[in-house]
């Protein structure tokens, strides 16, 4: 029978020639480096058919693809799997979401047309945009082509959702935004109503833009008014 210590040492001849990799330390978890390059393979295939299915999305969410292969694969798996291919410039991973490094969005004639049309709706309607399937009614678009144009502007960070089915010019909101940070140089707080004034808007829009600054670490709310958060270098991205 081998001993431990002579087993240790084929383990480490092993993981040093990269034969075997060493997934949790633990409980001794080992992975055979062909089933590991296996592995990466599959979450490129997985990969190809997502951009093949929804050429107009930047990525896939990263969740979403670890969802798609069996619980039995454990999850440090995934986890060292996705930092390599990041590494090697395989795929590319940007916030929560991955895609391969060569994806690129590209929109044909007629898209940009409609991206146009999306744009210059939200930019003209202010603080006050129409929902958006108000907006497909309106520009008589089709919901599910609209749609996945508008996630391509998301996703450029050309417009900001602030919840679900109401979205707005990112400039306008980056406005917003800075003249609430102004506010904030000479009050302590702000209440609804003086945010409401601020804005021009109806309640309508503005509790959702009160609870989307919070959300991201803007503000806080404190009883019925806000607060400007403390510590600025922890705000999240808009």
């Amino acid at each position: 029978a081998i001993t431990d210590k002579a087993l240790q040492r084929i383990l480490e001849q092993c993981l040093s020639k990269r034969q075997i990799l060493l997934l949790d330390k633990e409980t001794r978890t080992f992975l055979h480096a062909d089933n590991f390059e296996t592995f990466k393979a599959e979450i490129v295939n997985h990969l190809n058919r997502y951009h093949r299915q929804y050429p107009l999305r930047t990525g896939i969410p990263k969740e979403e693809l670890r969802s798609r292969f069996p619980k039995t694969v454990h999850p440090k798996a995934f986890q060292m799997a996705v930092g390599e291919m990041i590494e090697q410039k395989q795929i590319v991973q940007e916030e929560q979401s991955i895609r391969i490094a060569s994806h690129t969005v590209a929109l044909g004639k007629d898209q940009q047309v409609l991206q146009n049309r999306i744009l210059a709706a939200y930019e003209k309607s202010g603080l006050m945009p129409p929902y958006f399937s108000e907006l497909c009614k309106d520009l008589d678009m089709d919901p599910k082509k609209a749609g996945e144009i508008l996630s391509v502007l998301v996703d450029e960070g050309r417009l900001i959702k602030v919840k679900e089915n109401l979205f707005f010019g990112t400039g306008i909101i980056e406005d917003l935004m800075s003249r609430l940070k102004a506010f904030f140089q000479d009050h302590e707080e702000i209440s609804t109503p003086q945010f409401k004034e601020m804005t021009g808007a109806s309640r309508k829009f503005v509790i959702p833009l009160l609870e989307y600054f919070d959300a991201k670490n803007i503000t806080i709310r404190v009883g019925d008014a806000r607060k400007l958060r403390i510590k600025p270098d922890k705000q999240e991205r808009m």
